[in-house]
């Protein structure tokens, strides 16, 4: 529970240091319901266990390779980076088990079979004599236990060939070079382990795809869109309506210089933003950073403020052509306490920033 500065309400002054941080995590129910779970004694995909505290508290390099080795009857996919992370390169995929299927929602939703597992590897330039240079620095996983309940859990890359299980969420800073061989420091935020995850919505740390929008992304313009192949290859029951199909919006990745301004600006938001800027989600901002809301509907433009206008007048979520008015962008260009993402853990402005000013200015001809 993240109370940033209450006071803000109401008279709508902000006081320094005057919020607050209490973690809840709820140990009862859910639990109880992951045992009681038809696969709770078998074993996920990929050779992951039914139980997180059967997870290891340490892996070797050998066994962090075996978690991405083809299984017979097991499908691994691909997963789009739709996140930002500064000096860090995401590979992420995700493991069907054997005979599981894929089910898609009347609303859009995308519903894992129980067993699944999500595996994220964040790695760094380490040294250019390396081979491969791109080392891990962490590697988070999520286990689908049922239709409601997941768990997830992040390993430390002590050394090149160890990583350990953090227990409760950590910063630290990680060497790693220039591709000409200069030092430098990563810093990183390891999130802690959380053995009751509920789906849809989860921690921002172990979020998992939630719509097949979010599938519907070409990994190059050769290829179709993965939600295209998933289809054809059989893996979902019952099979979705190719009608239905057709009528998803295909995304584009924000760093596709290709796109446009808009759909790279909006699939930034859904990925960034998105898991706590929705209906239902932890924030209290006034908008959603769907890429499946219409953005007509979203709130954004000229959408009014929750809290803080940084004393700017006539500052709205968006301001069509002025970008110095949109709180969007000027909370995204923060390096203070009015950040967003409000935790993170850099001071790099977002590459997004340009693409999005001309968004912005472009929104005011419309």
């Amino acid at each position: 529970m993240l109370n940033r500065g209450a006071i803000w309400r109401d008279p709508k002054k902000f006081v320094p240091n005057a919020g607050s941080l209490v973690r809840i995590r709820y140990v009862g129910g859910i639990a109880s319901e992951r045992s009681n779970s038809s696969a709770a004694n078998g074993r996920a995909a990929a050779g992951f266990p039914m139980q997180f505290d059967v997870m290891p508290k340490k892996i070797t390099r050998e066994v962090w390779e075996s978690w991405s080795r083809l299984r017979t009857g097991e499908h691994t996919y691909w997963l789009p980076a739709l996140e930002w992370h500064p000096e860090v390169e995401e590979e992420s995929v995700f493991t069907l088990p054997s005979g599981g299927k894929l089910r898609l929602g009347e609303d859009g939703r995308l519903q894992f079979p129980a067993g699944t597992a999500f595996v994220r590897n964040f790695l760094v330039f380490a040294h250019p004599s390396l081979r491969p240079p791109m080392q891990p620095i962490e590697t988070r996983v999520v286990v689908v236990l049922s239709e409601k309940t997941a768990f997830g859990c992040s390993y430390r890359w002590i050394t090149l060939k160890e990583a350990e299980l953090v227990e409760d969420g950590e910063f630290t800073s990680h060497s790693a070079s220039t591709e000409s061989g200069d030092p430098r420091k990563i810093h990183w935020w390891h999130p802690a382990q959380e053995a009751c995850l509920s789906l849809p919505t989860t921690a921002p740390a172990y979020l998992i795809p939630q719509h097949a929008v979010e599938l519907n992304l070409r990994i190059d313009k050769r290829s179709p869109p993965l939600l295209d192949h998933l289809v054809q290859k059989g893996l979902f029951d019952p099979v979705p309506d190719s009608e239905r199909i057709r009528t998803l919006p295909e995304i584009a990745r924000w760093t596709d210089s290709t796109a446009s301004v808009e759909a790279r600006v909006r699939s930034y938001l859904h990925g960034n933003c998105a898991v706590c800027h929705q209906p239902g989600g932890a924030s209290r901002g006034n908008f959603d950073a769907r890429v499946t809301t219409p953005l007509e509907q979203t709130g954004l433009i000229h959408g009014e403020l929750a809290a803080g206008d940084l004393g700017i007048a006539g500052a709205k979520i968006v301001v069509p052509g002025a970008p110095e008015k949109s709180m969007l962008y000027r909370r995204l260009k923060s390096t203070d306490f009015f950040r967003m993402p409000p935790a993170q853990y850099h001071n790099v402005p977002s590459p997004i920033l340009p693409v999005m000013e001309q968004w912005i200015r472009e929104l005011e001809s419309r």
